[in-house]
């Protein structure tokens, strides 16, 4: 793979993270919001699920690259 296809995959994986991220903040009801953040979650998982196999895959891939690029970040709140 190339950088172009990682930074694809990033794109992607930020721009769910993100939808997610702000459904979550724009719900009125608690469940709602709470299957919002279980969304924003189970993407963030797979996005760590993709740096891990990817790095295996490329010794020079750089997994924390990878994540910034997804606007990986963790919500201790949710």
């Amino acid at each position: 793979m190339t950088r172009k296809d990682y930074q694809m995959i990033a794109e992607v994986l930020s721009r769910h993270i993100a939808h997610w991220d702000r459904a979550k903040e724009v719900m009125s009801e608690d469940r709602l919001k709470s299957q919002a953040a279980a969304s924003a979650m189970t993407v963030r998982d797979i996005a760590l699920s993709f740096a891990g196999e990817l790095g295996n895959t490329n010794p020079r891939f750089d997994r924390k690259r990878f994540l910034e690029a997804c606007n990986f970040t963790i919500d201790w709140q949710a």
